[in-house]
């Protein structure tokens, strides 16, 4: 792979998993990647021409996170261009934002939306929270605060329970794209 990788880690500084950013960036360093950079305390990495492909990349660090922290960490990876795109693209006008505590959240899947990952939302969708789809991408946008929602907590757990992803607020990711580099942001998308 050639340019900046977005990498995004699921379940690190939650449920009990604490791990320190400057000690992420170690562990990247000893699985080949030096100069990786982290946005956040939640397991956001940006890797600059990582050896190999998507889905090697994606192995060789649940392998080797999985040997330095003694747990499985599901690892989502995007080019710098396949997150632009994603945000570029998205789905949620910006003045759907507007009110208050209105935020849009991004799962990030491993594989492409089809009609059963939007069979598992459609329940979910009210004029409260609603979910539109990108390419590997469920966008959800919550108008109010998450934890106010009817669907926080049981029904959005039992839609994702069993699928392989891992979320981040859109402005997150407009951070790791920013952290990708002048290349990647340079029509930066927010």
């Amino acid at each position: 792979m050639t340019g900046p990788v977005a990498v995004f880690l699921r379940g690190i500084n939650i449920g009990g998993h604490r791990v320190k950013m400057a000690r992420l960036r170690e562990i990247f360093d000893d699985l080949g990647h030096p100069g990786a950079r982290t946005h956040q305390a939640a397991g956001n990495v940006v890797l600059h021409d990582p050896p190999g492909d998507a889905r090697g990349v994606v192995q060789g660090i649940e392998t080797g996170l999985e040997h330095a922290l003694g747990y499985a960490v599901p690892t989502f990876l995007r080019t710098s261009g396949e997150l632009w795109e994603l945000l570029a693209h998205a789905p949620v006008d910006p003045s759907e934002l507007e009110g208050p505590d209105h935020a849009h959240y991004v799962l990030l899947l491993r594989n492409a939306v089809d009609d059963a990952v939007r069979d598992r939302f459609a329940p979910l969708d009210s004029e409260r929270d609603s979910f539109r789809y990108g390419p590997r991408e469920v966008h959800w946008l919550s108008r109010g605060k998450m934890s106010e929602s009817p669907i926080f907590g049981g029904p959005f757990e039992r839609a994702t329970r069993d699928l392989l992803h891992t979320m981040r607020k859109a402005t997150t990711l407009q951070g790791v794209l920013r952290l990708c580099g002048p290349a990647s942001s340079s029509e930066s998308p927010a």
